[in-house]
């Protein structure tokens, strides 16, 4: 057989060196192809290509099924592998270029050998007892993936049973022993491949026959019931090991399995000592959780948060390894997927949209349910009104130019007689002083929210105790508004009067809702850098003179205003 083999290897040389052209005259670019080796069905196959003449480096192309078109294209190795999957001849097309961008092409007939089928294992049940069936099962391929034909030499008598399809056989022992069992498998093209197997039958055991349920899914229990065939001596013992590690004892027992394929097998061993067994597959499927109920409100205003509650059971008990997914707006895509039942979204604009929420088991079964979500605009409308009452303290510095030996402090009430202070007559003064503090005012905005995050406002300022104070501030806000508590950040074009000052306001604020409709408590710290303006003195002070501190420098005084908001609109 060996020498059969080689003698086929070099005809199979033979015939693709005929195949290929002569090497061409020198200059001229010309191919030859080299087979490596034999080529087996389903085996990788090595083909070389040896080019000459012509301009190097070249690259080099494979056509393994002979269709014109090159699995293997612009390669710079000479040699590729393929795998035939069939028997028989086939045609190779090869071809090289150089680096002038030549090209020579050739086509190979090779021969793809049959090979034999693979026994991968052969398992046979056992022991038996006498008189009971015992089961064989074989695991074999095709390396060119046909079907294969299974026969059995249960005796290894040299005579094999009807060929069938399936690697599957059971067979009944008239006596007990050790018999070898001899199995044999082939292709369609008559290749064999055979293993062998020790059988033991138990002589003097007990018949034991188990009757196994039917098709099973998960969350609903097995009934397995072992009976005695045949005499024996009461009482007889049945000890269970059910397949998936469970062990039990009875006659007759009730078991819940999780999705998945067992065998359970039953041992039986009378009063004097003799013993049987029986087993049997069991295949139980997987059935998908089921949704029992989703908690939402009705609707939700626009901006504010979603809260879901899923509850869901999985049949098999599960229920710690559910895991939930949640598509928001019915795209399609599950933006959120957790472990935990509940789950938080911020719907950011108005609208209906189609919840659908899916729950999946750890054996990939999926349950689906859905839900419409209304989105509605804020209950109070869009305009906000906030009332506040606070004060606020500078912190930074201005250089004041003055011939003066005396001057105001900012935000004083400049009709109060001024103290004597840096006292340099004729000399330019330009200290670090916190300049005092700014009256106590109250202050009137109006926001109007132009979406879920953005609004316009006014705020217009008073001074209610010491001193003369008024401000209106046009700005643009940025808010996050919540079902409790909201915020906002805020920044405006501050333009005073007593003192004339221009600035701009920076601050954030706070929206907390106390239960009243449409109502919360209000609190805002910020600060405003005034960078243009004049400060004049009061007409009982004519030894001060107008100061201008336009492009001098920044004071920066801190704001806080507290009061409350409401939502009119």
């Amino acid at each position: 057989m060996r020498g059969g083999t080689l003698s086929l290897g070099l005809i199979v040389g033979m015939l693709v060196t005929l195949a290929a052209p002569a090497a061409a005259q020198k200059g001229r670019l010309a191919l030859r192809g080299h087979v490596l080796g034999q080529i087996l069905e389903g085996s990788p196959a090595r083909v070389r290509i040896e080019a000459t003449g012509g301009h190097a480096p070249y690259t080099y192309y494979f056509d393994w099924n002979g269709d014109g078109r090159y699995e293997v294209a612009d390669a710079t190795e000479d040699t590729a592998g393929y795998a035939f999957p069939r028997t028989g001849t086939a045609t190779i097309g090869i071809g090289v270029k150089d680096a002038r961008g030549k090209v020579a092409t050739a086509r190979l007939q090779v021969l793809v050998q049959n090979a034999p089928p693979i026994l991968r294992s052969l398992r046979v049940a056992g022991p038996v007892a006498e008189g009971q069936p015992i089961q064989v099962e074989v695991d074999a391929i095709d390396p060119g993936g046909r079907p294969l034909l299974y026969a059995f030499d249960w005796e290894n008598d040299g005579t094999f049973d009807d060929e069938k399809a399936e690697g599957r056989a059971t067979h009944v022992y008239g006596a007990p022993g050790v018999y070898v069992l001899i199995v044999r498998v082939r292709d369609p093209d008559g290749a064999i491949a055979s293993g062998a197997a020790a059988a033991v039958v138990k002589a003097g055991g007990l018949g034991v026959r188990l009757d196994g349920p039917g098709p099973l899914v998960e969350g609903t229990a097995a009934t397995l019931f072992a009976r005695i065939e045949g005499p024996r001596v009461e009482p007889v013992r049945f000890d269970w090991e059910l397949g998936d590690g469970t062990r039990e004892r009875g006659e007759r027992i009730t078991h819940a399995y999780r999705p998945g394929r067992y065998a359970a097998r039953v041992i039986a061993t009378d009063a004097a000592g003799r013993s049987g067994e029986a087993s049997v597959t069991l295949e139980v499927a997987n059935v998908a959780p089921r949704i029992q109920q989703i908690e939402l409100p009705a609707s939700i205003e626009e901006g504010s948060e979603l809260v879901v509650s899923v509850t869901a059971e999985d049949p098999g008990g599960a229920q710690a390894g559910l895991r939930y997914a949640f598509d928001w707006e019915g795209d399609g895509r599950f933006d959120t997927t957790v472990s935990d039942s509940n789950a938080v979204h911020l719907y950011r604009s108005r609208g209906s949209y189609v919840l659908t929420v899916r729950v999946t088991d750890v054996n990939g079964g999926v349950a689906e349910a859905h839900r419409a979500v209304r989105v509605l605009r804020p209950s109070g409308g869009n305009l906000y009104v906030l009332l506040g009452f606070g004060t606020g303290g500078f912190i930074g510095v201005t250089p004041f130019r003055t011939t003066d030996a005396r001057r105001a402090d900012l935000g004083q009430d400049t009709s109060m007689p001024r103290q004597p202070r840096d006292v340099v007559p004729g000399y330019n003064i330009a200290d670090r002083t916190v300049y005092g503090q700014w009256p106590w005012t109250m202050d009137l905005d109006v926001a109007y929210l132009l979406g879920p995050v953005a609004a316009l406002s006014l705020r217009q300022t008073f001074a209610v105790e010491g001193g003369n104070h008024y401000s209106v501030q046009p700005g643009l806000e940025f808010w996050t508004p919540r079902r409790y508590v909201s915020t906002y950040a805020r920044t405006a074009l501050a333009i005073h009067r007593q003192p004339d000052l221009v600035g701009t306001n920076l601050s954030l604020g706070l929206l907390v809702r106390v239960g009243l409709p449409n109502v919360a408590l209000r609190a805002e710290l910020g600060i405003e850098p005034l960078f243009l303006g004049t400060v004049r003195p009061a007409p009982n002070d004519p030894t001060f003179g107008e100061t201008s501190i336009a492009g001098k420098g920044i004071v920066l005084p801190v704001l806080m205003f507290f009061g409350i908001a409401g939502n009119l609109l």
